[in-house]
């Protein structure tokens, strides 16, 4: 992931103590009253949101959090902005982020990784996203509730990220391993030299 993001460390026996990386459609479906969960809908678009999508979720998607900067594509917004961006869902210190896509998908691993970096503890991506959930008859709406702006601000350093001239070193001297996520025809086509293919998928 380029460009900067804050990185705050975190709290001990903050809300990430017990906040897996992935949860289960039955965890998510027993916690949907706890007001301490915020769900994300990562879906690209609005058009499935606005249709259908797990009760209480917002949408979110990978745009809203990046943008062209210097002439280069997906650079992740800055703190100040992904602070804003938090506080208008309603996150706080003390939420566990739950950020669902179609399917298994990278828009929510990507979401999810970013707020990560930014400094929240509790976030989870959940497991088969909104398919998953759908095909097992749980509730779903088309109702969009209102939530309080929060004021979570997140701050720190841009740690957690590699940079372009990190990459080259690895390139030069070794030391790091590349994993290149994209397909294998894309990595047979061109990739970073010493690169190792493991598609998302």
């Amino acid at each position: 992931l380029p460009g900067t993001v804050s990185v705050a460390a975190p709290q001990a026996g903050g809300p990430e103590a017990g906040a897996p990386p992935g949860v289960s459609t039955e965890w998510l479906a027993g916690r949907l009253a706890d007001t301490a969960l915020v769900i994300l809908d990562a879906r690209p678009g609005l058009r499935d949101y606005l249709a259908s999508h797990i009760p209480g979720a917002q949408s979110l998607g990978v745009e809203n959090i990046r943008s062209s900067a210097a002439g280069v594509p997906g650079q992740i917004f800055p703190a100040e902005v992904l602070s804003l961006v938090a506080r208008r869902l309603g996150i706080r210190p003390d939420s566990h982020v739950v950020v669902y896509g179609a399917e298994n998908d990278p828009d929510a691993s990507f979401v999810a990784g970013v707020f990560r970096l930014a400094g929240l503890g509790a976030v989870s991506v959940l497991d088969g996203g909104f398919k998953r959930w759908s095909q097992e008859g749980r509730p779903t709406t088309a109702e969009r509730r209102p939530v309080n702006e929060s004021g979570l601000r997140l701050k720190g350093t841009d740690a957690g990220l590699a940079s372009l001239a990190d990459v080259r070193r690895a390139v030069k001297e070794g030391g790091a391993v590349l994993v290149d996520a994209r397909p294998p025809e894309q990595y047979e086509a061109g990739r970073i030299p010493g690169a190792v293919s493991r598609f998302w998928k």
